[in-house]
């Protein structure tokens, strides 16, 4: 046997080495961070930063080391670990104490400051990943982080209930947002335009919510069911998990929104004759010259 086909007859192994090696560091990270009670959040935060930077650094060299489009298990594995210590670990190094610059989250609440800055940071650090390691899922990771950034941003400076709050403001930068990306996907072509219209699916539903006075409302109703069919235009051909969760959150948030209106069927009634006539339609075999025959 040569030493190429014994390097070959190995690979499996190593593969498997390496996908424990790293899994075995994760463990190490994790319980390191948990156990250092004697640092401060921003202390803890920046060593967080520290390890994920270590297992970016391999996700890259992994990356580039690769045939192009075909990310290995360690480099995807690699990855994935690095951002579960990344986006923490960014949340604890820019964390503030909320006060009135905060925004309510059920039982929490967090500093707009701190969060904008967090997700402002995040998809930098994505954007730079995909720049030097071409693994298209950054691409989704990086636009939903921006919108993010954004939209706490916005709420500098004032407290507010819940992010999706109702705010037309919100709402076309969300509508931008699902554009730009769209757009940009149907450019690209290929796994980037995958994961961008995955992007996209994941905040129609967070547009849907920020629609101001949805519940009950005829409007909300309206703009729901023509997100819901732009969507659908948008995803066609293209429906993937990804993809399909999204349209099912936006569905599901519609759904809650026609609920409340007056307690009426009519809504349902009407949303059943239209999916029950689009359907039809497809299967409707239009032959003119038969019929004139």
């Amino acid at each position: 046997m040569t030493a190429n086909a014994l390097v070959v007859g190995m690979q499996p192994h190593f593969v498997a080495m390496r996908v424990a090696g790293l899994t075995a560091l994760f463990v190490a990270a994790g319980s390191l961070l948990a156990a250092e009670r004697s640092l401060t959040a921003h202390q803890a935060g920046a060593l967080a930063v520290l390890l994920a930077a270590g297992m970016l650094t391999a996700h890259v060299a992994w990356m580039r080391a690769g045939p192009a489009g075909r990310p290995s298990a360690e480099a995807r594995l690699a990855g994935l670990f690095g951002l579960a210590l990344l986006a923490p670990g960014l949340l604890l190094l820019f964390l503030q104490r909320p006060g009135l610059n905060e925004t309510s989250f059920l039982f929490f609440e967090v500093s707009n400051s701190g969060g904008s800055r967090t997700l402002f940071a995040l998809a930098a650090a994505a954007a730079s990943l995909y720049a030097a390691g071409r693994h298209p899922r950054w691409l989704l990771v990086a636009p939903l982080a921006l919108v993010g950034g954004i939209q706490f941003a916005i709420s500098s400076g004032r407290s507010e209930a819940s992010l999706g709050g109702g705010s037309w403001t919100r709402f076309l930068i969300f509508l931008v947002a699902i554009g730009a990306l769209a757009g940009a996907g149907r450019l690209a072509g290929g796994a980037v335009e995958r994961n961008l219209l995955v992007a996209a699916a994941v905040l129609a539903p967070l547009m849907f919510e920020a629609v101001p006075g949805r519940k009950g409302s005829l409007t909300a109703g309206l703009i729901g069911a023509a997100m819901l069919a732009g969507l659908a235009v948008v995803l066609r051909g293209r429906v993937t998990i990804g993809t399909g969760l999204g349209m099912l959150a936006l569905a599901l948030a519609v759904v809650s929104s026609v609920a409340a209106h007056g307690q009426s069927k009519t809504p349902a009634v009407v949303f059943a004759l239209v999916g029950a006539a689009l359907l039809a339609a497809t299967y409707v075999r239009w032959a003119p010259d038969q019929a004139s025959a």
